[in-house]
């Protein structure tokens, strides 16, 4: 286990990314390390009272880093909302931003969207929100921005960041 931002270990447990090194023998020098994405603890004895409780370790899955965010109680693959997206002629680009809603406190979806200028904006974007809300089961907002907007965005990273969280 260790700490996402600085790589490294940490105490039994706290919260770590779960990162595997593969030896061959004991004797070996590693030669990859495998980031999985997942936060973890690590807990060296079980708490239960059984023949085995002290002998095996526990790894507690906390959340996942990478590859999909939960939106009220629903699993959202990214690649499999980008290809959502992008199966839309009309939608050029896009972006995901988890929230929490002022009102009532709950996370919500917010899609960013630059759609084509031979299209109608305002259906282009209904058809959007209805995709998501059969697909993955809830209804996101969805706004439309002038084209060029997300590019300038996503000019200042070194990675377009398509799914940003900026939950509370």
């Amino acid at each position: 286990m260790v700490d996402p931002d600085t790589g490294k270990s940490v105490a039994d447990g706290e919260v770590g990314t779960l990162c595997v090194t593969p030896l061959w023998t004991n004797h070996a020098t590693p030669f990859l390390r495998w980031n999985s994405g997942d936060l973890i603890s690590f807990v060296p004895h079980s708490k239960g009272n059984g023949p085995y409780a002290d002998l095996f370790p526990m790894i507690r899955h906390a959340n996942r880093t990478t590859g999909f965010f939960k939106v009220r109680g629903v699993n959202v693959n990214h690649a499999e909302f980008e290809d959502l997206m992008f199966r839309n002629a009309e939608v050029l680009d896009f972006q995901a931003v988890l929230e929490t809603e002022d009102k009532t406190g709950r996370e919500g979806l917010r899609v960013l969207i630059e759609v084509k200028g031979t299209c109608d904006a305002e259906t282009a974007r209904l058809q959007v929100a209805e995709a998501v809300k059969r697909i993955f089961e809830f209804s996101p907002q969805v706004q439309l921005l002038q084209r060029g907007t997300l590019a300038i965005e996503f000019e200042r990273s070194l990675k377009a960041p398509r799914f940003v969280d900026r939950r509370q």
